[in-house]
């Protein structure tokens, strides 16, 4: 949501130091705190092929996510029970990978009048090469979901030390429910990698939208947790990122229009950057908390 507001017109403008370095510490607390890497995973993973010696691709970079992940959580496997290493692994690789498959699918145009250009969709072009992408992402999440759902139910007594973390702090009927986060998570990266801010800002800010829309419901209908609180936390933060996606939604439409202003661009830049920290701030406090508490426990 943040590089949607640096990619506007009004923010690459602004040439404050002391402005810049707010937004910087913004995006990096806010990241932070949503525990995801940003846009630099994919071009990390080229360079790694570059350094030994492969041709910087898509496809490459899509395969070493792939192996890189294969082979962490054959590792963790190794050391631990190799449900866990699964679990981990599609906890932490699952969005990577399906967002690798949403890059195949990026198109742009270079000219208001040109025609549209998927220069990075293997094999066959057009819907050829579409069809092939969506089918192998379509059955790459059905396996993986499929393997999650199965591993995240068990008859043993007592449960196993996987179960136990994806389902005691539900409700026993929504034990499935961090598959929601997990789908949630995953789509939120798809849709940043198919829909690039540089290209497609308001589109992605609409994709975004929607996809908190019905988490936010999802979570005021059933309020899954055992604790109260935990739900409303929950749903707070849900309303707080509907509420950057509508103002940043607000910046775009706005910059376009012939009666835009630059004061109200730049107090709707100030106010969702303010807005972003002091969440953030907020929730790597309550981890902290939370963090210690648990040491503490631990201790005695």
């Amino acid at each position: 949501i943040l590089a949607a507001v640096l990619q506007t017109k009004t923010a690459k403008d602004i040439k404050s130091e002391a402005a810049n370095f707010f937004f910087n510490a913004a995006a990096q607390t806010a990241e932070a705190a949503s525990g995801q890497g940003g846009s630099l995973h994919s071009a990390s993973s080229q360079c790694l092929l570059s350094y030994v010696g492969y041709e910087k691709t898509l496809w490459g970079a899509h395969l070493l996510d792939v192996v890189v992940a294969a082979g962490l959580m054959s590792s963790l496997s190794l050391m631990k029970d190799f449900r866990a290493a699964l679990i981990a692994g599609i906890n932490c690789f699952l969005p990577a990978i399906a967002a690798d498959f949403g890059k195949y699918l990026v198109c742009y145009r270079l000219q208001p009048n040109d025609g549209l250009r998927c220069p990075f969709l293997p094999g066959f072009a057009g819907l050829a090469g579409a069809t092939q992408v969506a089918v192998g992402l379509t059955l790459f999440m059905i396996a993986a979901l499929w393997t999650w759902l199965s591993l995240s139910r068990s008859e043993e007594d007592p449960p196993p030390s996987h179960v136990v973390f994806l389902t005691s702090k539900y409700q026993p009927r929504y034990a499935l429910f961090e598959t929601e986060r997990l789908i949630r998570k995953t789509l939120f990266t798809f849709i940043g990698a198919l829909l690039p801010i540089s290209s497609s800002p308001a589109l992605q800010m609409g994709c975004l939208g929607m996809v908190v829309w019905v988490s936010l419901f999802v979570y005021f209908l059933y309020q899954p947790y055992h604790t109260p609180e935990w739900n409303w936390i929950e749903i707070c933060l849900l309303l707080v990122a509907m509420l950057m996606i509508l103002s940043v939604s607000t910046l775009l439409a706005n910059e376009f229009h012939w009666g835009h202003s630059v004061p109200t661009q730049q107090s709707i830049i100030f106010a969702t950057a303010a807005v972003a920290a002091v969440a953030s701030v907020i929730m790597i406090f309550r981890v902290m908390k939370e963090l210690v508490r648990e040491q503490r426990q631990a201790a005695k």
